[in-house]
């Protein structure tokens, strides 16, 4: 069998479509021109010609084989700074195949399921009262509003499922309809790849008196290249038979460098990282490689902002082979019970068959997936977590030695190389990245603003994955003095260019840092060692677009204390995708402390939970606080405020050294839409004072839209315990991931 069989991952490239990623890379593969006397040890060269011959004879004897198939596919959204990922897509489908040689193939699907949860319906796994995880049987099909039928139609247009395909002797293997890259067992593969023996594993079955030797190889590029894979390959040295395979291109493709044109002002970091595939085989009849398991990791990323995990498994179980067609599938066996049937004819290959069982026999199948669903929740599923962590682990071992990209040049309105504050004015600036072999890289940027003249940069290394990064740096930068209501994000720098309406505090950082950050589906965590001086900046200027109504100067930006300061920090967030009762629960929580002019130690934490009520309705629920010990800078004080903590007040218009907050709301939704009420709450001690201010309120109400990925709220300090300040009314927030 051929890697090609295992990659049918043009499910996940339509979808990277469907969010606007170009046109696949360019058709030439690179020749290096490269002698390959060097490159495959004497020990495997006759390894990996034995190999070679048998891509082209695997199936030699092999007529026919049929089993149940089960496949999945799963979407996420998510980015460092949500609370919680989101599902986008979900689908499950069952069925039965069969594969034949000259005869026409067959699928049958038994049992499917989907979901759109931020456009319709949602899916909820639950825990009961025996610790026991469930789907909720309101919307245990997954197929939200989409009706059985619509599910039914796009299940008789689907293409081949992937255990179908068998292209023996191909070179290349598909990562969709136009992307691939080199075989690492075709012809050419030496002139591209370098090969290592590794360790040799014997397996002992009762059936047989001598034990299976498989032999592992490891595969190295000799350059990056979307289109080279690093990978581990185990053959069996006696047939030359691929057993298992696990590899991923040697980098991710990047819109800005992989287009044959690539545009470069304004546009987005966008990437696509394959991480993980996997493939595994079944020995039958002590003469068959047949493949039984599949799965895929990658990873879609909108530069710093959004991340969209995705994964796609497939197995196959009850495998018979070189056996008559089950009665379920003899010609005639569907009978007339409502089953739709579909031939679809290939070119260069047999005809396929794709059945289709009724709406309602289709549901009942799907009540059959949902246990299967919950067995991936836990971590069951075909292959398990800790086996992909362990060969995403080896593979990524495996990259180039010397094999250097061009520098990346990117300036413009990309990963927020362009902000306004009241600081800088309109700022701009140019990054350079340089990416280096086996995941490490140099990044350096500069920028200026119109306001203020000084020079202002960072230049560091990095090393490790998306998922798991560190990097070292020095830089002297402009920094938000509070660690809520993000004074460079987007929406901050729109509200003060046109209405001035930001109260942000920024202060001036120069220094060196070391940082780990390890991020996933369910948790993300940060940990930030750091040696500053840090300095007040002033209030630069007062530019403002909106040219109608009278607005107040805004206030001076808050004065920082000057000094040295080295320390320490450690961020968690948590949101377990296992729920209890259809609730989500999310945590997030910091500590810092510091020395040198001044001693401190500081910290917060927070939780929230969002709870289904009858109907369309939510109630979500967030409290939290936080306290400060030692002699700490003004700039170190709790800033509390805006959409994070308490929508009465813009971060930075209060200074603490304790506080208290909660917050509740209650909505509808019609997804993707939903509307929501809500109140907040804030109690805080101020810097020297030994009692604690009157507790102060804000109400509002606000739209959401997908699930609260995007938020719209409108707000305003009510109550006696709610002084004026500083146009004091209605506030207007934009912002991402609200509690619902």
């Amino acid at each position: 069998m051929h890697l090609n069989a295992f990659a049918p991952l043009f499910t996940v490239f339509l979808l990277i479509a469907s969010v606007g990623l170009p046109q696949p890379l360019a058709a030439a593969l690179p020749q290096p021109g490269a002698e390959i006397s060097d490159t495959i040890p004497d020990p495997l060269t006759d390894l990996l010609a034995r190999a070679r011959e048998a891509r082209t004879r695997s199936a030699d004897g092999l007529e026919s084989f049929e089993g149940v198939l089960r496949e999945w596919i799963q979407v996420d959204l998510t980015s460092q700074r949500f609370r919680r990922s989101r599902s986008l897509f979900a689908q499950e489908r069952m069925g039965r195949i069969r594969w034949h040689r000259e005869e026409t193939h067959i699928v049958q699907w038994e049992g499917a399921a989907r979901a759109l949860p931020l456009g319709e319906g949602t899916v909820n796994v639950r825990t009961d009262a025996e610790g026991d995880l469930e789907i909720d049987a309101a919307v245990g099909d997954m197929s939200g509003s989409s009706s059985a039928e619509d599910l039914a139609r796009d299940l008789l247009r689907s293409g081949t499922p992937a255990p179908l395909f068998f292209d023996q002797g191909t070179d290349r293997l598909l990562f969709g309809p136009s992307n691939w890259a080199l075989h690492p067992l075709a012809d050419t593969a030496s002139l591209h790849y370098r090969y290592e023996l590794g360790d040799t594993l014997r397996l002992r079955l009762p059936e047989r008196d001598a034990p299976i030797e498989l032999v592992e190889v490891r595969v190295e590029p000799k350059e990056v290249s979307f289109r080279f894979i690093s990978g581990i390959l185990w053959i069996e040295p006696e047939s030359g038979f691929l057993v298992r395979a696990a590899y991923r291109p040697s980098r991710p493709f990047d819109l800005r460098v992989d287009l044959e044109n690539p545009p470069r002002f304004g546009v987005p970091s966008v990437q696509f990282e394959i991480r993980t595939v996997a493939v595994d085989h079944a020995l039958f009849d002590f003469t068959w490689w047949v493949p039984w398991r599949y799965r895929f990791e990658g990873e879609l990323r909108f530069g710093s902002l959004l991340r969209l995990p995705i994964v796609f498994e497939w197995s196959v179980s009850d495998l018979d082979v070189n056996e008559p067609a089950s009665p379920a599938l003899e010609a005639g066996g569907l009978g007339d019970a409502g089953w739709t049937v579909r031939v679809r004819e290939r070119e260069g290959r047999p005809p396929l068959e794709v059945r289709v069982a009724p709406p309602e026999t289709l549901a009942q199948g799907a009540r059959t997936l949902s246990g299967e669903r919950i067995a991936r929740v836990q971590g069951t599923g075909a292959f398990t977590p800790e086996e992909m962590a362990r060969l995403e682990t080896q593979i990524r071992a495996l990259a180039p030695a010397a094999s250097l990209r061009p520098p990346q040049l990117i300036w413009g309105f990309s990963d927020g190389l362009t902000r306004f504050n009241r600081v800088e004015g309109v700022s701009t600036g140019v990054r350079a990245t340089l990416d280096l072999p086996r995941d490490r890289g140099i990044q350096a940027t500069v920028r200026a603003g119109h306001a203020d003249r000084n020079l202002r940069g960072e230049l560091g290394t990095y090393w490790g994955a998306s998922n798991l990064r560190g990097t070292l740096a020095v830089y002297r930068r402009l920094d938000p003095s509070s660690e809520w209501g993000n004074g460079h994000a987007l929406g901050n720098s729109l509200a003060t260019l046109l209405f001035r309406d930001r109260w942000t505090p920024f202060h001036k950082s120069q220094g060196g840092e070391i940082r780990l950050d390890r991020t996933g589906l369910q948790m993300h965590t940060a940990l930030r060692l750091f040696g500053e001086r840090q300095q007040a900046v002033p209030h630069n200027t007062d530019l403002r677009l909106w040219p109608w109504g009278e607005r107040p100067e805004a206030p001076s930006n808050r004065v920082a204390d000057p000094g040295t300061w080295w320390g320490g920090s450690v961020f968690l967030q948590a949101a377990p995708r296992s729920q209890w009762a259809g609730m989500n629960v999310a945590t997030r929580s910091r500590v810092e402390a510091a020395g040198g002019t001044t001693q401190y130690a500081r910290g917060w934490a927070s939780a929230s939970v969002r709870i289904p009520l009858p109907g369309p309705f939510q109630f979500a629920v967030e409290s939290g606080g936080g306290t400060l010990a030692g002699d700490a800078p003004v700039q170190r004080h709790f800033l509390p405020g805006d959409v994070e903590i308490f929508r009465g007040i813009r971060a930075g218009e209060q200074v603490a050294e304790r506080f208290t907050f909660r917050r509740a709301e209650i909505g509808a939704a019609w997804p993707p839409i939903g509307l929501v009420a809500f109140v907040d709450a804030l109690h805080l001690r101020s810097p020297g004072s030994s009692t604690w201010s009157p507790r102060e309120h804000a109400g509002g109400f606000g739209m959401s839209f997908a699930d609260g990925i995007f938020r719209a709220d409108v707000a305003r300090p009510v109550g006696s315990g709610s002084p004026a300040r500083w146009q004091d009314g209605w506030r207007v927030f934009f912002y991402l991931d609200g509690l619902f």
